[in-house]
């Protein structure tokens, strides 16, 4: 039987409990919601723009990977998914996205597998 070929994703995130949680009120607005839907499931194919993120938008942050069959990894690549509406649409990755060639929006149950990255 073939192995299957496999990616490995990247992205940048803070380290558990270093971040700031929203005030109560501002959880209950949809906009704040469906930002929070979206968290922990960015990734790229290209480390050096996850340790751009990491560099730039995290105090305290790391880097964490994930290993996934290239077929999948190509059903969530960001230029792959459908187009359509604005950033007020849930579930639109693509309003959101700044490079849609290089960026993957994972479905929870595969982002929840990362491993944090070592050299």
């Amino acid at each position: 039987m073939k192995k299957k070929e496999t990616i490995r994703l990247y992205r940048a995130e803070e380290k558990p409990g270093s971040g700031n949680k929203a005030p109560d009120w501002v959880e209950q607005y949809p906009e704040w919601q469906r930002t929070n839907q979206a968290v922990g499931r960015w990734f790229t194919d290209d480390l050096e723009e996850a340790e751009w993120y990491l560099n730039n938008m995290f105090i305290d942050g790391k880097i964490v990977t994930v290993e996934v069959p290239k077929e999948v990894a190509n059903r969530y690549r960001v230029s792959n998914l459908e187009k359509g509406g604005g950033k007020d649409i849930e579930e639109n990755p693509f309003a959101f996205s700044r490079r849609p060639e290089i960026e993957y929006f994972l479905p929870r149950n595969i982002a929840h597998q990362k491993k944090d990255y070592i050299e």
